[in-house]
């Protein structure tokens, strides 16, 4: 999430060294114990616990409450889950003070594989089996590996330099233990094989994850779900209160894929690295989250060979769209920056998916990740002036984020692109063919009504004020490195925002 992550990293690892005298220590891979059973673990039920039931959205995913999750971690393996987090700094293991002195000796803990990882970590840290207790019932080797890129390596950091106890973002997997414990093969959870939950990084409303993802839904893009939980763990000796997260809706979890486009069968994609920005067809960095023992990129090659096509305008705009959806681009494209959605495409290359439709002929559709920083929140690193919204009234005025660098657009008050280079070409060639520039100005202005309408965003996030106002008295601080904000000021900041983008949006379309 850095406007140039080279630099970001060689800056860390020189913090580092100052005040630790060195590389941190690291550890052994964890081997899996796995005693087989074919008894379901108490409580277990199909209703609840089995892969036919139906994913219960009514259940989970309320948005007039804040839900509460519990997770047991025993000692052993929180201690691996720490240790193995430390492991998957870009540089290096991350240092001695990183481990508290409760680790020292633990018995490794069980583990699942390593992701490929990216950006500025070097890998997805491991999952860990846990048990998640929910409305009193259980369920058991529940897969559990925190997630992230730059709030990740900040929350490492702040373990090993600052000696805080970081509030980090995870993920859920119901069933990845199952070849190593069979009683709970194809476990689900209320239909569910995957969660994520959002630490709400650097945001100190808590609720702009959810409040755009709320906004794409609403006009017609694709989007996860969203609900607050309040997370408490226990790691062996007593209950501690994680704070207030943000559940997401995983697109890998077939139920979203099956929900919203009528089956899972298709590939999907969460690019990331070379090729992630459309300039050219590079499979490294198109990560298939589905059908990976698969080769099979021919969807993805193909839609991107149409973007760059030589043809006459007509004629490339029908090849285009029989591989790819142009329109739910646009669409997406207005939403975003309706929200004013800084760590996107058109800045960074990730933070979305492409899922093969195979209702629509394996037409690739995109779907958008990934929100803390939208409504113009940009990361304090990016802004040395100060950490706050754009627009924020009293709150401490700073100048745009600085480009880095070629191939980011311009300005994100940017609203037509007309500084969009080449870098882009998803939006630079599209907007610049005259039959998609007067199209995505017609979603920039329908983007504009429905929820985002003054009023009834307005009454939303007051809503969500009042529902969200006792978790966030004992949840962590918001920002890493940032200034601490208060909540009710940053309510009334992201309030200012809004107005802000919105009056420069109907002024950029009166041009």
């Amino acid at each position: 999430m850095m406007p140039c992550r080279s630099a970001i990293v060689a800056g860390a690892l020189l913090v580092l060294h100052m005040v630790t005298g060195g590389p941190l220590n690291g550890t052994a891979a964890f081997q899996t114990a796995s005693p087989p059973s074919q008894v379901r673990p108490g409580g277990w039920s199909p209703a609840t616990h089995g892969n036919q039931a139906r994913p219960d959205y009514a259940r989970l995913f309320a948005l007039d409450r804040v839900h509460e999750l519990r997770i047991s971690i025993d000692a052993a393996t929180f201690c691996a889950m720490r240790e193995d987090l430390k492991s998957v700094m870009p540089f290096g293991p991350a240092g001695p003070a990183a481990a508290p002195p409760a680790c020292a000796g633990a018995a490794a803990a069980a583990t699942g594989p390593a992701g490929k990882g990216g950006g500025l970590t070097s890998r997805d840290p491991s999952y860990f089996p846990v048990t998640v207790t929910h409305d009193g019932r259980a369920w058991t080797r529940v897969g559990m590996r925190y997630k992230g890129n730059f709030s990740l390596m900040m929350g490492i950091l702040s373990m090993g330099i600052l000696s805080q106890e970081p509030k980090l973002s995870f993920r859920l997997n119901f069933d990845r233990f199952e070849d190593a414990h069979p009683e709970i093969a194809n476990q689900r959870f209320h239909g569910f094989k995957e969660l994520t939950f959002s630490a709400n990084f650097d945001d100190p409303t808590r609720m702009r994850e959810a409040l755009a993802n709320e906004l794409f839904r609403d006009r017609g893009v694709a989007a996860p779900r969203v609900a607050f939980y309040r997370i408490v763990v226990n790691t062996g000796t007593r209950d501690e209160s994680w704070g207030l997260y943000t559940l997401v809706e995983d697109p890998a979890d077939s139920a979203m894929l099956a929900s919203q486009f009528g089956g899972a069968s298709g590939n999907l994609y969460k690019p990331d690295g070379p090729g992630a920005d459309w300039t050219t067809f590079d499979r490294a960095g198109f990560e298939k989250k589905t059908n990976r023992d698969k080769a099979d990129f021919s969807d993805i090659q193909a839609a991107i060979d149409a973007l760059h096509a030589d043809l006459p305008a007509a004629a490339w705009r029908t090849n285009l769209e029989r591989h790819f959806d142009v329109d739910l681009f646009l669409r997406w494209l207005a939403v975003n920056q309706v929200v004013d959605n800084w760590d996107a495409y058109g800045r960074f290359a990730h933070n979305y998916y492409l899922y093969a439709d195979p209702g629509r002929n394996g037409r690739l559709a995109w779907i958008p990740w990934d929100h803390n920083y939208s409504f113009g929140l940009i990361p304090f690193v990016a802004n040395p002036a100060g950490f706050a919204p754009r627009g924020a009234g009293a709150a401490p005025a700073f100048p745009a984020p600085p480009l880095g660098g070629p191939g980011m657009v311009g300005s994100s008050d940017d609203v037509l692109f007309e500084k969009v280079g080449k870098e882009w070409p998803l939006i630079s060639r599209l907007l610049a063919d005259p039959v998609y520039m007067p199209r995505y100005r017609a979603h920039l202005k329908f983007a504009l009504g429905g929820l985002y309408e003054r009023d009834r965003l307005a009454a939303r996030i007051r809503e969500w004020q009042t529902l969200l106002a006792p978790s966030v008295k004992s949840d962590k601080s918001a920002s890493m490195f940032g200034q601490t904000v208060d909540f009710q000021t940053a309510v009334a900041s992201l309030l200012t925002a809004v107005d802000r983008r919105r009056s420069l949006i109907e002024a950029a379309l009166g041009r």
